[in-house]
């Protein structure tokens, strides 16, 4: 992707987030990102096909590339150099990303798009409840691998809402929070 490309797709982002604090996801057109954002109209469906595909962009663009294996330096961050399953880097790297779109989320998430929203963050950070689900299980023994994981999840959910919506931690600090919670490194 080009810096044009880049640029017409980050206008359309933030027509996005501006126009979700005028009003609820559901009374946005496309017509109205096109206005909002300044993009032609040809050039909006040369990217997308419609307002819910810019929202899984936007979904896309936070926390997907988190788990991917090949990790590039960004403009606040750089995780390039990661372990491919270094968890504590991938709930870093996600918060970082909560962090540095937090109005955009925070628009999101106080909207009727919150709950698609949340589908694909979870869909998202499924596997890393799995990965964590082993060293959760030897810190709790006694409770059931479905509970342990449903844990994990919403604890990772809620954590990441509430960096966006309430508290003043840093990233490093809200995996430490997490990792403490369901794995050895909370013990010692």
């Amino acid at each position: 992707m080009n810096r044009k490309e880049e640029k017409s797709i980050n206008a359309i982002h933030l027509a996005l987030q501006s126009l979700m604090k005028q009003k609820d996801y559901a009374s946005i057109t496309t017509s109205d990102l096109i206005a909002e954002s300044g993009v032609s109209r040809s050039t909006f469906y040369a990217h997308f096909k419609s307002k819910d595909d810019v929202l899984q962009n936007v979904c896309h663009a936070i926390f997907h590339h988190v788990f991917s294996a090949s990790l590039k330096p960004e403009a606040h961050h750089d995780f390039s150099h990661s372990l491919a399953f270094d968890y504590e880097h991938m709930l870093v790297h996600l918060f970082c990303h909560f962090q540095e779109e937090k109005e955009l989320i925070a628009a999101i998430l106080s909207s009727s798009a919150s709950h698609e929203f949340d589908v694909s963050l979870q869909e998202e950070t499924y596997p890393l409840a799995l990965a964590l689900l082993p060293s959760a299980h030897q810190k709790h023994p006694n409770v059931p691998d479905e509970i342990l994981r449903s844990a994990i999840l919403g604890t990772l959910m809620e954590s990441l809402h509430d960096s966006v919506q309430h508290y003043e931690m840093t990233p490093e600090e809200w995996a430490e929070g997490i990792l403490n919670l369901f794995t050895e490194k909370g013990t010692k």
